[in-house]
């Protein structure tokens, strides 16, 4: 005979999910409930429904982040699958809730959710992965997705400046230049400092170097020119000198990369 209150905890439990998304998908769930027990339903009930009722955060986009989890769950071996970082899932359920708004901090928060939930990769996760998680912007995001492209760690943080007299004079703005991929990327000042700050990358020089044939190519140094400098204006100056920035991504960044960044 089947037990009348394990029913009525499975139609209250389906209750509070289709409440919690609009529609009743909590099939699309199973993989992480298997996992966490079905009281993780609750906890999402809990964490959600009263920011869906605000509109802090819109049904559409939870349903989103839990399709994007569960997608990543199920490419974890059932060997693999590891509840033993209960306590940090709902740490990043509850700092989840003000950043789903933008697609690609979802994606984040999908990841390390899932990593969590992967004996192979959670045994070094701590809350300090939850917390920049938490400080991170749409522009941040989408920095460190260009970042974790890069197998090497070293980054060249540049501008050009007009020297005279071995005084700097006008200068252009700071590129970021991913020699890897050969990618210029502009407006990342905010960023970079942002990254620093939460221990992704970090500066190795405290005086700015300059960019010649004993530090970087020839070829680099033409593109990072003509980038930042129309063709006129370098032949018309010959005083000018490319300043690096030297940066570095840490250890621990390579490692936040690799968890949480890198596709799953």
């Amino acid at each position: 005979m089947e037990d009348p209150f394990k029913n009525k905890e499975e139609i209250k439990l389906a209750e509070q999910i289709t409440e919690l998304y609009g529609k009743p998908i909590i099939n699309s769930l199973k993989p992480a409930l298997n996992v966490f027990g079905e009281g993780l339903s609750g906890v999402l009930y809990f964490i959600f429904h009263k920011p869906i009722e605000y509109k802090v955060v819109h049904q559409a986009e939870l349903a989103d982040f839990t399709e994007r989890m569960t997608q990543k769950i199920k490419q974890i071996p059932n060997e693999y699958r590891d509840s033993s970082k209960y306590s940090l899932v709902l740490e990043t359920l509850q700092n989840s809730v003000y950043q789903l708004n933008e697609e690609e901090l979802r994606e984040l928060f999908a990841n390390l959710f899932a990593s969590l939930t992967d004996r192979q990769k959670n045994q070094d996760i701590t809350p300090r992965y939850v917390y920049i998680l938490s400080q991170l912007g749409l522009k941040d995001a989408l920095l460190l997705k260009e970042l974790v492209t890069q197998d090497d760690n070293e980054l060249y943080y540049v501008r050009e400046v007009n020297v005279t007299d071995g005084k700097i004079g006008s200068s252009t703005k700071q590129i970021l230049y991913l020699h890897q991929t050969g990618k210029i990327l502009e407006d990342v000042d905010s960023s970079m400092n942002v990254l620093e700050s939460l221990g992704i990358i970090k500066f190795t020089n405290l005086v700015e170097e300059v960019l010649d044939d004993e530090n970087s190519d020839a070829e680099m140094r033409k593109k990072l020119k003509s980038h930042l400098f129309d063709a006129n204006e370098l032949d018309a100056n010959s005083n000018l000198e490319l300043l690096n920035s030297k940066a570095i991504i840490t250890s621990f960044g390579r490692a936040f990369l690799n968890c949480v960044v890198a596709p799953f």
